[in-house]
């Protein structure tokens, strides 16, 4: 099945302010994450923005299909799937799509009136996300851009 992500990001934000924004409106705080990422990009002959993302948080590993059709907010088609192995999984795939781009980041997520609010922090940049996918119980959000 595709779904079809829902996000906005804004940058430049100032990490203090928005947090005490989320604890005045009783923004319930989910948890911490640490991610790596493998982002493989490909080729689309109609120029659409289409990669493959491996990300693991050390507990949980997925392999994410995303293409971004455009600049709007519900703009991204993603197919995810769990995988048990996530430097055996970028062995793999290095193999068939080379110079893979590798990334760190860590990510702080909130939920309020049912929508994911994550602070992002990869390398210099800081920005908050707002996602509309559904979240697990775990409060797990199935995100794109990172």
């Amino acid at each position: 099945m595709i779904d079809t992500e829902i996000e906005t990001k804004i940058n430049k934000i100032n990490v203090d302010e928005i947090v005490k924004a989320l604890k005045k409106n009783k923004a319930k705080f989910l948890e911490n994450f640490f991610f790596r990422r493998y982002v493989f990009n490909l080729k689309d002959p109609e120029g659409a923005d289409r990669f493959i993302r491996l990300r693991t948080d050390g507990k949980k590993t997925t392999l994410t299909y995303k293409r971004r059709l455009g600049s709007s907010l519900a703009n991204t088609e993603e197919i995810e799937v769990e995988v048990s192995d996530f430097d055996a999984t970028a062995k793999i795939l290095s193999q068939i799509i080379p110079n893979p781009l590798y990334q760190e980041s860590k990510r702080t997520s909130y939920l309020l009136e049912g929508v994911g609010k994550f602070i992002k922090d990869i390398s210099i940049a800081r920005y908050l996300c707002f996602s509309q996918l559904p979240l697990t119980p775990e409060g797990r959000g199935f995100l794109l851009g990172d």
